[in-house]
């Protein structure tokens, strides 16, 4: 298949330049000059015959001259030529990772952006006769830099100013993006998918690319471009938590440091606390292994904003890795309400049991955090739900309506709810109550709930899918051979219907239609919705290796943030100002290295609350409140995330999750080599400006060296010098036509 197209369309309007030498050839007034002369007999002649030559001369020189127009409006266009291209013409996406991790050195010193800048330049100037294309920037939120077009070199050039974002990047949403830029319809056609990115489990969501194919009847091909992989640190501090005081009044600070590729022994520093000494302890790393330490801390520390910093120094073949703040204000223990009916006197047999001793687990291992409460739902104390951090709703008796306001109001003020299904729910309660139709994107439950049915697939029990891996509960948990929490399965669920699925967030399904794992902003504080029960009735996951650790991930995920002041980056910072004392305060933040920070003040009856977007530095941020001659300050900290070692995505299973699409990928130091594109193509527009280079050589050629007007010479000799001035022509003969021979 043969095609003929143009880079530049908008360029053929340059052909409009053509009529103008047809216009000047047509309309242009002739001009004789007379010349007074004794006799006129022989002039007469010789004058005929020049005028002859002139309008041949003028056709010459107007069909030259149209032609060097057309040849250069031609070139302006940029004409391609294709051949051997097999399916015909395609829309090109090319998705750019923006993330956090593209922006971290190589091992060849060079960022993966700067990888994927020289892939996206090659990939986008090899184009075939037909297509077009287009860039779409995947970081937190997607961002289409133009719309399809046959050139997009200057996409290219707007996308080498953009620096990586501080967070993750979501490669789902650019594919939601697409979907809806190319739709459904069989007329549309075929679809390149160019991925560039260095390719790691945190890029990648099955749900996302499932919802891409769901429905699409157009021929989709998938080429994902790896970029220079990123070093990443070869270990790092994985957590820092402030222990309770002993009856003495001491206390700790426990850090959690994460070993590397290698054994080796590094020095964990504790520094820049005001009032306090600087200390380091030295610890031998094993590969693979988490290391615990504990740092004292004196009884009778300063009161105030303390900030805490805690860093591995840099070993010999990696730099220092990002350091660890904390902030000494936040309360010590995170303290675990649990909403559990009593349904048996069998501890082994009570819905809670499995997550009970999960959390006990984590209290024994982080020295009596967290420290973990049990109420019936029916009868829950005021005070309890007032210190909670993370209530867990396990079903059994409704709420009352007091205890429901109550929990809603400590859920917007920043405590985390963690709400699961299972045989003891009341499924009215949960449809009513906690989802309420009429403020449905303000209630606590995302979904609303049908009858229990149980799961089969081939014959077995159905399979968790589409977990999304970036998102800081799974941290850790993804190994393409040997994960433990991909072979979970499910015997029963409730058929779930999410009720904002934009705004809300899916972080694992239940096959392909039915989520699983959800997560909502509710306020300051986060829900996560489990669609399955708290122990083993429903699921296998409580026996699962996995389950500990996914239960710790959650703590760290619902009991950080508003309440411990902790933050991650590329997150939305939502605290309240506690400090607040009229509608006059002034409010302004200010980020770790002093710059103001744009944010949102949200009024409410208690205090008001402000929302800081994109999180982009890592450090203490200080919120500063001047009443009168008054100043107080809140102080927020911001860390990387809890895993930066980035984990290569497997290739066999992007295969698997991607079909029935065809799945090629590349590296991207190989796309300049023309054997990775398909088809032939000839770019036009370099022999378009030869031939317009010849013609307006021949044009000046002609011009000067054959045209009567503008050299006389070439014209004729003079009748007057051939004949002489008195001798008369031969009878019978026009002298115009003896001497026609002459010239040409």
């Amino acid at each position: 298949m043969t095609v003929i197209g143009f880079l530049m369309p908008a360029g053929l309007l340059a052909l409009a330049l053509v009529a103008i030498p047809v216009l000047l050839h047509l309309f242009r007034p002739r001009r004789v000059k007379e010349i007074p002369f004794s006799s006129l007999r022989w002039l007469k002649v010789s004058r005929q015959r020049i005028k002859r030559h002139i309008r041949w001369h003028q056709l010459i020189l107007l069909a030259l001259r149209a032609a060097l127009l057309t040849l250069l409006a031609l070139a302006l266009s940029k004409p391609i030529l294709s051949w051997e291209r097999g399916q015909g013409t395609a829309d090109r996406f090319i998705i750019v990772d923006i993330g956090r991790s593209m922006g971290l050195p190589g091992a060849g010193g060079s960022t993966p952006l700067e990888s994927a800048g020289r892939a996206v330049e090659t990939i986008a100037s090899h184009v075939l006769a037909g297509d077009r294309t287009t860039i779409l920037l995947a970081g937190r939120t997607p961002t289409l830099l133009g719309p399809l077009t046959a050139d997009a070199s200057a996409y290219v050039q707007r996308f080498k100013t953009i620096p990586p974002e501080p967070g993750e990047s979501d490669i789902g949403n650019a594919l939601r993006m697409v979907r809806a830029m190319i739709g459904d319809a069989p007329q549309n056609p075929r679809i390149e998918l160019f991925i560039v990115t260095d390719n790691t489990v945190r890029d990648w969501s099955l749900g996302s690319i499932h919802r891409f194919l769901d429905g699409l009847t157009v021929p989709v091909r998938v080429q994902v471009v790896e970029t220079e992989r990123t070093a990443g640190s070869d270990s790092w501090i994985a957590s820092v938590h402030r222990l309770p005081a002993d009856p003495d009044g001491q206390t700790r600070l426990v850090v959690r440091v994460a070993g590397g590729p290698v054994a080796e022994r590094r020095t964990v520093h504790l520094d820049q606390m005001p009032g306090l000494p600087d200390q380091r302890q030295t610890i031998n790393l094993v590969p693979g292994r988490m290391h615990r330490i504990e740092f004292p801390l004196p009884a009778d520390m300063p009161a105030g904003s303390i900030i805490a910093r805690i860093h591995l120094s840099p070993s010999e073949t990696t730099p220092e890795p990002d350091p660890y703040w904390l902030n000494l204000d936040s309360a010590w223990a995170i303290r675990i309400l649990m909403l559990e009916p009593s349904v048996t006197h069998v501890p082994e047999l009570q819905p809670g049991f499995h997550l009970r001793t999960a959390f006990e687990s984590l209290a024994t291992a982080g020295g009596g955090s967290p420290v973990v409460e049990r109420h019936p739902p029916d009868s829950v104390p005021l005070s309890a739900l007032q210190q909670a951090d993370i209530i867990c709703l396990l079903g059994g008796a409704p709420l009352t309506d007091t205890t429901l306001r109550q929990l809603e109001q400590r859920v917007e003020q920043g405590a985390g709810l963690v709400i699961f299904t299972g045989p003891a729910i009341d499924r009215e309660f949960y449809n009513t109550k906690l989802h309420d139709p009429l403020r449905p994107a303000g209630s606590l439950l995302p979904v609303t709930l049908k009858d229990a049915i149980p799961a089969r697939l081939a014959g077995g029990l159905e399979p968790i899918t589409g977990i999304d891996w970036s998102h800081p509960l799974f941290a850790g948990q993804f190994d393409p051979l040997y994960g433990d929490l991909t072979r979970t399965r499910i015997s029963m669920f409730h058929p779930a219907t999410p009720v904002h699925p934009d705004q809300d967030r899916i972080l694992a399904w239940l096959g392909h239609d039915v989520p699983l794992i959800m997560e909502r902003q509710v306020g300051a504080g986060r829900v996560i919705f489990f669609n399955t029960s708290p122990g083993d009735a429903w699921t296998d996951l409580p026996r699962r290796r996995s389950f500990v650790p996914l239960m710790d991930q959650l703590v760290q995920h619902l009991a950080g943030g508003t309440r411990r002041g902790s933050f991650r980056m590329g997150e939305t910072a939502v605290l309240p100002v506690t400090h607040h004392r009229s509608d006059d305060d002034t409010i302004t933040v200010k980020s770790p290295s002093g710059k103001p920070v744009v944010f949102t003040r949200v009024e409410t009856a208690l205090h008001p609350w402000i929302q800081v977007p994109d999180l982009a530095e890592t450090g203490a941020y200080r919120i500063q409140i001047v009443h009168g001659d008054q100043t107080t300050e809140q102080v927020f900290t911001v860390n990387q995330p809890s895993d930066p070692t980035p984990t290569h995505m497997d290739i066999a299973m992007l295969r698997e999750w991607w079909a029935p699409a065809e799945v090629v990928t590349t590296r991207a130091e190989r796309m300049a080599d023309p054997r990775t594109w398909g088809g032939t193509r000839l770019m036009l527009d370099p022999w378009m400006m030869f031939l317009a280079c010849l013609v307006f050589m021949a044009e000046l050629f002609y011009t000067h060296r054959c045209c009567p007007r503008l050299n006389p010479v070439v014209t004729s000799e003079s009748t007057v010098a051939r004949h002489g001035f008195f001798d008369e022509p031969a009878a019978g003969r026009d002298p115009v036509e003896s001497d026609r021979g002459d010239h040409p």
